[in-house]
C-alpha cells in the first residue's frame, strides 16, 4: 500500500459520521486541570457510594462534579428556560441525598437525576438529536452515552495524550509494571506471612480494605470514562450538531382506520361515563358505594386510572406517530378531536382518582405507596393537559412542558422527602382526632419512615394514651439499638439520620 494513502498519524473520528478527522482538537492546561479534579471527584463519589450508599458522600461528590463541569464548559453552554429548570431540578435532587436518609424513593431520584442532567446537556449545548420537542426526549441519557460518550473515549484519550507523549509512555510503563508486579507481590507476601510471625502481626495491623479500594478504582474509572469524554467533546465542539429533523412520525397509517379505532374507544368511554358517573364522582363528595370499604373503593379506582391512562397514552402516542398527515404536517381533524376527548376523559378520571385517594388517606393514613400514587396522578394531569394544548396550538412544545412539570414536581418531592411528609401527616391525623390510637402504626414510623420517625415517636412516648406511649417506647428502644451501633461514617450519613441519632441520645440521657 502506498504511504500517501494512509491516514495521518494524528487523527480521531467524528462521533456522528465515523469519518476520520485529520486534526485533533488542541488541548490546554484547563483540560488537564479539569481532568485531574474530575478524576479525584469521581473516585470520591465511587468510594462514597460503596461505603455509604446514596447519602452525604455521594451528594458532595456529585455536586462537586457538576460544579467542576459548569466551570469547565463555561462559554460553551446556553441556558435556555428548559436547561435552567432541569439544572435546578438536578441540584435539588442531589442536595436531597445529603439532607434525607436513603429510602425507597432514592431509586426514583437516581433515575430522574440521570434524565434531568441529560436533558440539561442536550438543551444547553443545542444538540438536536434527540429532539426535546417529542417523545425522543426520553432517550437523551442513551444518546449521551452511546451517541457521544462511547465514540469519544478513544479520541479524547488520543487528544489528551498527544502533548504528553513522553510522560504518557512513562506512566503507561509504570502502570503496566505495577499490574505485572501485583500478583508476584501477593504470592511473596503470603509466603512471608507464613514464614515470620512478626511480619504477620505487622500485616494484620494494617487497616486496609482491598475490596473497597478495588471497587473505588474500578467504579471511579467507569465514571470518568463515561462522563469526561462527553464534556471534552462539548468543549472542543467535536459533536456534530445535526439539523432538527422535525419529523417524529411515520405517516403510514390511514386516517380512516385510526379514527375508527379511536372512535370506538371514545364511544366506550362515553358509555362508561354515563353508566358509572355516580360511582366515579362519589370520591368528590366522600360518599362510599354500597358493599365497598374505603380501601376497596380507592384501590379499584386507582387500578382503573392506571390501566386506562396507560392505554390512552399508548393510543395517543401511536396516533401521533403513525397516522398520515396533510401537507402542513397536521393530523386529520377527526383524529385531533378524538385525541382531545380521550385526553379529557383521562384528566377527568385522574381527578376523580385523586379525590378517592384523598378519601382513602383521610380514613387510613398515609403511606409511601399512597403518597407516590397521588404524586404520579398529579403528573399525569399535566401530561394529558399538555397533549390537549398541543392539538389546539401546533407550535406548543408539549414535551418540553411535560419535562418542566416533571422537574418541578420531582424536585419539590425530593426536597420535601415523602417519608417526612408521611410521618408528620400520620401524627397530625392522630392528634387532631381523625385517626384513633389503634390506627396509628408506630412500627411503620420506626422501620419504614426511619430517621424521620424518631422525633415523632419521642413525642408519642409522652402521649396521654398509655397504649400509644408504650408502643412508641418499644419502637424507640429498637431504633436506639440500631442508631447506637450505627457506623458514624459521614459518607453514609445524612442530616436527618444525624438529627435522629442526636435526638435519641438526648432522649435516653434524660429518661
Amino acid at each position: 500500500m502506498n504511504n500517501e494513502t494512509l491516514p495521518p498519524k494524528n487523527y480521531n473520528f467524528d462521533p456522528d459520521t465515523g469519518k476520520p478527522l485529520e486534526k485533533m482538537p488542541d488541548t490546554d492546561r484547563r483540560d488537564y486541570t479539569h481532568l485531574a479534579v474530575f478524576a479525584v471527584l469521581a473516585l470520591f463519589t465511587a468510594n462514597s457510594i460503596y461505603a455509604g450508599g446514596w447519602q452525604l458522600g455521594f451528594a458532595v461528590g456529585a455536586l462537586g462534579m457538576l460544579l467542576c463541569t459548569l466551570i469547565y464548559l463555561r462559554g460553551s453552554l446556553h441556558f435556555s428556560p428548559l436547561a435552567v429548570v432541569s439544572l435546578a431540578a438536578s441540584v435539588c435532587t442531589i442536595v436531597s441525598f445529603a439532607i434525607y436518609q436513603n429510602t425507597a424513593f432514592a431509586v426514583f431520584k437516581i433515575l430522574f437525576l440521570l434524565l434531568s442532567l441529560s436533558v440539561f446537556f442536550v438543551s444547553a449545548y443545542g444538540i438536536k438529536a434527540p429532539s426535546l420537542d417529542d417523545f425522543r426526549a426520553l432517550l437523551a441519557p442513551f444518546y449521551l452515552l452511546f451517541g457521544i460518550s462511547a465514540p469519544s473515549v478513544a479520541p479524547t484519550v488520543r487528544a489528551l495524550g498527544s502533548k504528553q507523549a513522553t510522560m504518557g509512555k512513562k506512566i503507561g510503563k509504570v502502570l503496566l509494571g505495577l499490574c505485572l508486579a501485583l500478583p508476584i507481590l501477593l504470592v511473596l507476601t503470603s509466603l512471608l506471612i507464613f514464614a515470620d510471625q512478626a511480619f504477620e502481626s505487622f500485616i494484620d495491623g494494617i487497616d486496609f480494605n482491598f475490596g473497597e479500594f478495588l471497587s473505588t478504582v474500578l467504579f471511579g474509572a467507569v465514571l470518568l470514562l463515561l462522563l469526561f469524554p462527553v464534556l471534552f467533546a462539548v468543549r472542543k465542539n467535536t459533536v456534530k450538531l445535526k439539523a432538527a429533523s422535525g419529523k417524529a412520525y411515520c405517516s403510514v397509517l390511514d386516517g380512516t382506520l385510526a379514527n375508527t379505532v379511536l372512535g370506538m374507544v371514545a364511544l366506550l368511554y362515553l358509555v362508561f361515563l354515563c353508566t358509572q358517573l355516580s360511582y366515579l364522582i362519589g370520591g368528590f363528595a366522600g360518599l362510599l358505594p354500597e358493599d365497598y370499604t374505603y380501601a376497596q373503593y380507592a384501590r379499584r379506582g386507582f387500578f382503573e386510572m392506571c390501566v386506562i391512562c396507560v392505554l390512552n397514552l399508548g393510543l395517543l402516542f401511536f396516533a401521533e406517530l403513525l397516522v398520515r398527515r396533510d401537507a402542513d404536517g397536521k393530523l386529520p381533524w377527526l383524529t385531533r378531536a378524538l385525541s382531545v376527548f380521550i385526553s379529557g376523559f383521562s384528566i377527568f378520571l385522574v381527578v376523580v382518582s385523586i379525590a378517592k385517594m384523598f378519601l382513602y388517606i383521610r380514613s387510613y393514613g398515609l403511606t409511601f405507596l399512597r403518597l407516590g400514587t397521588s404524586i404520579f396522578m398529579f403528573f399525569l394531569f399535566f401530561v394529558f393537559a399538555a397533549m390537549i394544548l398541543k392539538v389546539f396550538c401546533k407550535n406548543f412544545k408539549h414535551m418540553r412542558a411535560i419535562l418542566a412539570a416533571a422537574c418541578v414536581i420531582l424536585s419539590l418531592t425530593a426536597l420535601a422527602e415523602p417519608y417526612q411528609i408521611i410521618t408528620k401527616y400520620n401524627v397530625y391525623a392522630y392528634e387532631c382526632g381523625m385517626h384513633d390510637a389503634y390506627e396509628l402504626d408506630t412500627r411503620y414510623l420506626a422501620y419504614d419512615c426511619g430517621s424521620y420517625g424518631a422525633a415523632a415517636l419521642i413525642e408519642l412516648s409522652r402521649d396521654k394514651n398509655t397504649d400509644v406511649a408504650d408502643r412508641a417506647k418499644k419502637q424507640l428502644d429498637n431504633m436506639h439499638s440500631r442508631y447506637y451501633f450505627a457506623d458514624n461514617d459521614l459518607r453514609g450519613a445524612s442530616l436527618s439520620s444525624l438529627r435522629a441519632q442526636k435526638a435519641l441520645a438526648e432522649y435516653y440521657a434524660n429518661n
